[in-house]
């Protein structure tokens, strides 16, 4: 595969994992949390709940929208790059990608964090506000655990089709 299609492959999978990963699961959330707070009993538990998805939804959009704008830019920007100075831009492409993976341990840490943090405030405090503030933080740490897997297999995709191109490339 010649690695201009590795580049539009790797954004094109930014873009729809935005525009149709997170920004309906976003909508969905939002749209659950609305009615919770409108339409629910007016106690504790629904204000919580409803809050907390409303936040985790209003997220899921704002990053959904943000993945589809940044894949959007920076795609025309990487193809001129890697046209004009190949070797170079596959250098930094190759830190940027090896940056992304090694980060992603530090996310899957704070994602199971914050599960936990879920659990004990679902088992343990047993108190209304605790069960509504746990059910959104499960919420956040599920959605954005499934991205980033999503977006681990898209790098490390992408990073194998730097590694190929690298040495077939002359110095310019």
């Amino acid at each position: 595969m010649p690695f201009e299609t590795a580049i539009q492959t790797y954004f094109t999978g930014m873009r729809n994992e935005g525009l149709y990963g997170l920004l309906p699961i976003g909508l969905v959330l939002l749209s659950f949390a609305t009615l919770l707070l409108l339409r629910g009993p007016r106690d504790t538990f629904t204000l919580w709940s409803g809050s907390g998805l409303g936040i985790v939804g209003l997220i899921g959009v704002v990053a959904g929208v943000g993945f589809a704008i940044h894949a959007g830019n920076h795609l025309p920007e990487t193809l001129s790059s890697y046209a004009a100075h190949p070797s170079l831009m596959l250098q930094s492409e190759a830190e940027r990608i090896n940056s992304i993976l090694r980060g992603s341990y530090g996310y899957y840490a704070f994602y199971g964090t914050l599960m936990v943090a879920a659990f004990i405030l679902l088992f343990t405090a047993r108190r209304d506000w605790s069960i509504g503030l746990a059910l959104p933080l499960m919420a956040f740490a599920a959605m954005a655990f499934c991205m980033d897997i999503f977006i681990d297999n898209r790098t490390i995709a992408y990073q194998e089709a730097i590694a190929a191109a690298q040495p077939a490339l002359p110095d310019r």
